[in-house]
């Protein structure tokens, strides 16, 4: 099982009741933390190392780090950032009726950055159900049994894109009346991944170990999470105990709690050394054969205040987190064994004011090439994203709680535009901005379309003439997270067409694409 660290909800309600428990990490893949999925058949905008994703305005960098090849598996490693795992919205349990602001930190990610290679994430957390026993002297009498549940399953493959696992496990050694709520889930995963948890044959359902299937048939196997995330300690992430492709060819891996990993590949060589991850000011080295990587951390601050809409629940209490205030660790500098390095600034540290921004997010990379991509950012053009979460009954008692009470439009930090350049000028040869929309249904709580238009500018010719790609998106449903306490599927865009217009033409396009899924 996972360790036993639990939150205690203590719900004063006369049958059961279930109230949802935020954690710091990403708990599900939908529209505001989804990473690019290579090879899936999406348009994305990228040069080199970077990725823009049209549909919800992200951006992803992943510096990938030459290893040998090994037999039969090969492991891939890179530094990853992902924009939209820096600030996202959950509800924040035990005090129904509020949310709050939460990133990707764990044990080895922070401030959108994280280290790219196989791994596995799970949440666990108590529900205590109370039960109205009697009374005493005209006060009611509860007595109180504890419901554990490991859920969240997310698993990051080595090329940093994130699935969720949708398995769940559930147990106590007192159940109430009825037994818990919810039942877990031994299968589950997405069209790349699945997992199983182990059982014991008789309907008990354990949190670990835990495995995970790709589409080539590689087996990763997890019997134990050993890192406790950051702040809280009911967030676990780990590396697979071992990687085995189809032939039975194996990589091995250890960690150490929240300092250290590191893989044997196939060989018998030591092929990934992690030691350190962050703090601020240090300067971490990362060892792959015949070669090491330094890198170098600083501190980025944001504080912005968050648009939205709210679709009122008669009878309940919500307090929205109107503003988005904290300081990450992030990367400043990549230093490559040949002493040549990736630079990086963000939110207001950038020496260009023009690219400087409130949300923290990274707004320059700066190759060892010379060349450089700048990026501005602002809030979506229209309310872009949704969430929902438990409510505090009004006039009610602390605790009693009013599933899915809570429920909102509203805004992200999007990209506004996006300039290449190269060397000391500071001219860009090349200049996208960007333009969002997304249409609700009736009721607001699911967006039933999404359109992004790009314009791309050619500096270099003269004059500079641009051109305009138009982005037409549908939602498909998010993989359902066992014991989720959300009546509202979380929505994940596809392309339905995309229309590419012929330069200096704006009214008739040269030719469109359309998608299904």
């Amino acid at each position: 099982m996972l360790p036993l660290v639990r939150r205690a909800l203590l719900l004063l309600v006369f049958a059961f009741a279930f109230v949802s428990v935020s954690e710091a990490q990403i708990t599900n893949v939908t529209d505001d933390v989804a990473t690019p999925i290579p090879g899936a058949g999406h348009d994305y905008i990228r040069l080199l190392s970077e990725t823009v994703n049209p549909a919800n305005g992200s951006l992803s960098l992943r510096i990938s780090v030459p290893l040998p090849k090994g037999r039969g598996i090969t492991l891939p490693f890179s530094f990853g950032y992902d924009s939209d795992g820096v600030h996202h919205i959950l509800g924040a349990a035990p005090v129904p009726g509020q949310a709050e602001w939460q990133s990707n930190t764990d044990s080895f990610a922070q401030g959108g950055w994280s280290y790219d290679y196989p791994s596995l994430k799970a949440s666990q957390w108590t529900v205590q159900v109370a039960v109205l026993t009697g009374n005493n002297n005209g006060q009611p009498v509860y007595t109180y049994y504890p419901c554990n549940y490991e859920s969240s399953y997310l698993f990051r493959d080595a090329s940093g894109g994130t699935h969720a696992m949708g398995v769940g496990a559930l147990w106590t050694s007192n159940p109430p009346p009825g037994g818990c709520i919810g039942g877990p889930s031994v299968t589950g995963g997405d069209a790349q991944t699945k997992a199983t948890l182990t059982t014991d044959g008789q309907g008990q359902v354990f949190a670990l170990p835990a495995t995970v299937f790709d589409a080539a048939g590689t087996v990763y196997y997890f019997p134990t999470l050993p890192g406790g995330g950051f702040p809280t300690s009911s967030v676990f992430s780990g590396v697979p105990a071992y990687i085995e492709d189809r032939n039975g060819n194996k990589v091995t891996a250890t960690q150490n709690g929240n300092t250290s990993f590191s893989f044997t590949d196939t060989l018998g060589r030591t092929l990934i050394s992690v030691n350190g991850f962050g703090p601020s000011g240090a300067t971490n080295t990362l060892t792959f054969p015949g070669m090491s990587y330094q890198v170098t951390w600083k501190t980025a601050t944001a504080s912005f205040s968050v648009p939205s809409t709210q679709i009122p629940e008669p009878g309940t209490s919500c307090v929205w987190p109107t503003n988005a205030s904290d300081s990450q660790v992030v990367i400043s500098k990549i230093t490559l064994p040949n002493g040549q390095f990736y630079q990086f600034y963000y939110g207001t540290d950038n020496p260009d004011p023009n690219f400087q921004n409130p949300y923290g997010l990274l707004s320059e990379i700066i190759y060892p090439s010379g060349g450089w991509v700048k990026y501005q950012w602002k809030l979506s053009d229209t309310m872009n994203e949704f969430v929902a979460y438990a409510a505090q009954a009004s006039g009610g008692q602390l605790g009693d709680a009013v599933p899915d009470g809570c429920t909102y439009q509203y805004k992200t930090p999007v990209v506004a535009s996006r300039q290449v350049g190269f060397g000391a000028s500071a001219n860009p040869s090349l200049t996208q901005s960007f333009t969002y929309s997304t249409t609700w249904n009736s009721a607001g709580v699911q967006w039933v379309a999404k359109t992004t238009q790009v314009t791309t500018t050619d500096n270099v010719r003269s004059p500079a003439v641009s051109a305009l790609t138009s982005y037409s998106y549908s939602p498909v449903p998010a993989a359902a997270v066992p014991f989720a306490d959300t009546s509202y599927p979380g929505q994940i865009p596809v392309e339905s067409s995309t229309a590419a217009y012929n330069w200096g033409n704006t009214s008739n396009p040269l030719r469109t694409v359309t998608k299904t899924w």
